[in-house]
């Protein structure tokens, strides 16, 4: 059975991004996380599911989602 909370390193791997990015979207209230301590940060995996989902459905690996994540966060995913 896998976990219920995701670490950032295991978040960014499922959204192929780079941590920094993840942790920018954590940060922004863009991905929603689950409240730990203020230096641990967890993600639900029903909530990242339900994150995706409501993602405009184009994957987010495309082009043009790479693209407009690295527009919006400032730096190369």
């Amino acid at each position: 059975m896998e976990p219920d909370l995701l670490t950032v390193d295991e978040v960014a791997a499922r959204l192929q991004l780079s941590n920094w990015t993840v942790r920018q979207m954590i940060k922004a209230g863009d991905i929603p996380k689950f409240p730990l301590r203020s230096t641990t940060v967890r993600v639900s995996r029903a909530a990242l599911t339900r994150w995706i989902a409501e993602q405009d459905g184009t994957a987010l690996e495309s082009p043009s989602n790479i693209t407009r994540l690295e527009t919006h966060y400032g730096k190369a995913v």
